[in-house]
């Protein structure tokens, strides 16, 4: 990759050591022996599987896809569950009903609508939830503050107080590398300066009941996953 951002800006010689942070993810792809070896179109296919000629009435596979298409998908396998299941069954809604974050006709009208029943909150933080988080900003800033206390991400991103509570809240974090590179996503732009990173474990250490010990175990546990060589 390296390479190829070498040839095709011209000008940069980068190489490892400009590298702050880099990550990737596996999911399973549909492969059609007939297509040669590309994975362009293979990755955006999907197949459900219904095992009942292998023996596994009611047993289904979904396979292949990726995230704009996975409420599609889900979609299909639940019209396939509930023709297997005795009883009536209404249609699924999935394509009509929009997600918990999605409750909205455009961005502009959500940030209007904030601001105007939080209008003690500073533009930025509306603005910042609004877009990180959709519809959910109304249950966000129901429990901020309008001066809230935030963070400095390593790209110069703002990330407050209440999105920390938020998230500790809802989501099962284990691991401060679950809160950061997988809940949060505040670890991806790269490794936090050390006064943030030490204000952000102090906040984490609150809403999850670590101490000290677990912390700085915590800590050296992030900053390892920044060391690519």
């Amino acid at each position: 990759m390296l390479s190829e951002i070498n040839n095709s800006f011209g000008y940069t010689n980068l190489t490892l050591k400009d590298v702050d942070f880099y990550y990737g993810g596996l999911r399973p792809l549909v492969e059609d022996s007939g297509e040669g070896g590309s994975t362009y179109n293979t990755s955006r296919k999907t197949e459900i599987i219904d095992h009942r000629d292998l023996g596994f009435p009611g047993f289904f596979t979904a396979m292949g896809g990726k995230y704009t298409t996975s409420r599609g998908v889900a979609e299909e396998v639940v019209n396939k569950v509930a023709d297997y299941l005795p009883g009536n069954f209404r249609v699924c809604e999935t394509s009509s009903v929009p997600p918990s974050t999605g409750n909205y006709s455009d961005l502009v009208s959500l940030i209007k609508d904030l601001q105007k029943k939080f209008a003690k909150f500073n533009g930025e933080l509306i603005e910042t939830l609004a877009f990180r988080y959709g519809s959910q900003s109304y249950r966000i800033l129901e429990k901020s503050k309008p001066e809230e206390e935030f963070y400095i991400l390593q790209n110069g991103e703002k990330f407050y107080e209440s999105e920390v509570k938020f998230i500790t809240n809802r989501e099962d974090i284990r691991f401060a590398t679950d809160f950061f590179f997988r809940r949060s996503g505040v670890g991806v732009p790269g490794l936090l300066e050390e006064q943030e990173m030490n204000r952000l474990f102090r906040s984490l250490g609150r809403h999850l009941g670590w101490n000290q010990n677990q912390i700085r175990q915590e800590i050296k546990t992030v900053k390892d996953r920044y060391k690519i060589y």
